[in-house]
């Protein structure tokens, strides 16, 4: 069964199979197609999607930037065959999708689930991610490092990267580093709050993630939003900190060189009050 839903005003398929796509019924989010919307496509270079899960960001992409190929990386299996679905439906042109995880690694590891959903958007390669949370079940899945998937999907090169890797983002820049070194595309990407200190895993792959960019001479943004999920700006961020918010758990990271076109294409938005 295919039905419709709107995104950016623009129409779109949705496949829903047993109950599975209803997330894209109702998209939220807008701030993305927000900022899609105020930057201009690239003339080159792929589009590539880390945690590709049911298709939200393709989606997203698609009501704004038509033509830019997009390049899909997705591990579990469930989520695969569903964005296939998803692909189909809508005729989308220049879609490759590539049924691994990116790690630094090319390993058979252990994908947990916290939720009985087969798409589960919180599942998480990281072990023990979410400490206080059931771990429902797992699905054993496949890595690859970048290095192995580029020849066959990013021969143009790669011209923005987004992830939402739940816990993961560590591996996918560091196996991303060459990339982000010589294309220097911008990243926008998710990373879940520390909450406290005492959740050192969190902090020290957060800390990680903050000194690859320094030292690959990018620029932290915080996504501003509004409170119904519009884009409200960047802010500009020394490091991200130890914080509970949930809304402030997503980033756009540019090379510092190119800060100043990014903020004047989006605006910025001043510091909120202290959490």
């Amino acid at each position: 069964m295919n039905l419709t839903t709107q995104v950016g005003g623009r129409s779109f398929r949705v496949p829903v199979v047993q109950g599975l796509g209803m997330g894209n019924i109702e998209i939220i989010e807008s701030w993305m197609v927000e900022i899609f919307d105020r930057l201009a496509p690239p003339r080159s270079g792929v589009f590539l999607d880390v945690g590709a899960n049911t298709g939200q960001t393709l989606l997203k992409l698609r009501s704004r930037w038509t033509d830019t190929p997009w390049v899909g990386l997705e591990p579990n299996p469930a989520c695969v065959q569903y964005l296939g679905q998803l692909i189909a439906a809508n005729g989308f042109r220049a879609c490759e999708l590539v049924p691994v995880g990116l790690h630094t690694e090319a390993a058979l590891m252990k994908l947990d689930f916290y939720t009985a959903d087969g798409t589960d958007s919180s599942a998480s390669l990281v072990a023990n991610f979410r400490p206080d949370e059931k771990v429902f079940g797992h699905r054993l899945i496949s890595t690859l490092p970048f290095a192995a998937i580029e020849p066959f999907v990013a021969r143009t090169g790669v011209a923005f990267v987004k992830i939402d890797v739940e816990g993961g983002e560590k591996e996918v820049i560091e196996t991303l580093r060459p990339v982000l070194q010589s294309a220097r595309p911008p990243v926008l990407m998710e990373i879940l709050p520390v909450y406290k200190p005492e959740n050192t895993q969190r902090l020290e792959r957060q800390t990680a993630i903050e000194r690859i960019f320094r030292e690959l001479g990018y620029q932290i943004f915080r996504v501003g939003k509004t409170p119904t999920e519009g884009f409200a700006g960047l802010r500009r961020l020394e490091e991200i900190g130890v914080h509970g918010e949930i809304a402030w758990s997503d980033y756009l990271v540019v090379p510092a060189e190119r800060a100043a076109e990014f903020l004047k294409s989006l605006g910025e938005v001043a510091a909120p009050p202290a959490a």
